[in-house]
């Protein structure tokens, strides 16, 4: 008979974000991580003291500024010793040292201010091409790339997740690695 290792609960994780498109990426990166289970969306920082109140989160994904109370007027509301872990998400990299002065695990600066033409101009081309007007890939990644319709592409990754690649963007995809 084997002994089987017992489940782990998932870290219970609130996103804090007043912008939607904020909120998104957060929760797309979480659903890829099966430890995860987000519990909670607030979009100001009133909401999000209650919600860390009433939901008792292991984890908040917080921003620094929304209306209603910024990511450090919650902290000082609900009180450092007891916030949850936090690691800050936001916009703006000019806070990081206060953030880690209220016991920030980590802080991470939205790249949704860099254009993906600036993000492309510091990325290896040799491991990354852009496919589409709002996609970049590793093209590590990549299993296989099939033709499409209208001179489109599909890229199938190696996770079998399917990619469109426009036309546009399909000859630098296409071309050899140099």
């Amino acid at each position: 008979m084997s002994k089987q290792a017992p489940a782990r609960e998932p870290i219970r994780a609130l996103i804090a974000d007043d912008e939607y498109l904020g909120r998104e990426a957060v929760r797309l990166g979480l659903e890829t991580e099966s430890d995860f289970q987000v519990v909670g969306e607030a979009r100001n920082g009133a909401e999000t003291v209650a919600l860390i109140r009433t939901l008792e989160p292991d984890v908040v994904f917080l921003d620094i500024q929304m209306p209603q109370g910024g990511g450090f007027d919650v902290v000082e509301q609900i009180g450092v010793d007891e916030m949850p872990i936090t690691i800050f998400v936001t916009a703006y990299d000019d806070q990081a040292l206060r953030a880690f002065g209220v016991h920030a695990m980590d802080y991470v600066v939205k790249p949704m201010r860099v254009s993906l033409r600036d993000l492309m101009q510091q990325l290896d081309p040799g491991h990354f091409r852009r496919v589409h007007r709002s996609t970049i890939l590793n093209i590590d990644r990549v299993r296989e790339v099939q033709p499409w319709f209208g001179g489109d592409y599909v890229v199938i990754l190696q996770d079998g997740r399917l990619l469109r690649v426009s036309r546009t963007f399909a000859p630098d995809l296409l071309r050899p690695l140099q």
